[in-house]
């Protein structure tokens, strides 16, 4: 699972790095979700296109995070709040 801010630092957007990590071998596959403090309707849709699975408005309670994110990859239903890794 990938956790990305729509506003990236360094070379890439945040939609050129969803794109980069949905083209990779590793994580292809993988649940993207995207966080960002703009709820512009064109970035849901942008973001979508770049092959993000799930989009999350910020701020945010870390439980809706947690329940996005249980919600993507079943096997973390089983881990409790609070676990350490």
């Amino acid at each position: 699972m990938a956790i990305l801010d729509l506003s990236m630092r360094g070379g890439l957007s945040g939609i050129e790095t969803c794109r980069a990590v949905r083209a990779g071998p590793l994580a292809a596959g993988a649940p993207i979700i995207r966080c960002t403090a703009s709820a512009h309707p064109g970035y849901r849709e942008a973001c979508r296109a770049a092959g993000a699975d799930a989009f999350l408005a910020t701020p945010y309670r870390p439980t809706t995070l947690l329940a996005l994110a249980r919600s993507r990859v079943p096997a973390l239903a089983a881990v409790p709040v609070g676990a350490a890794p």
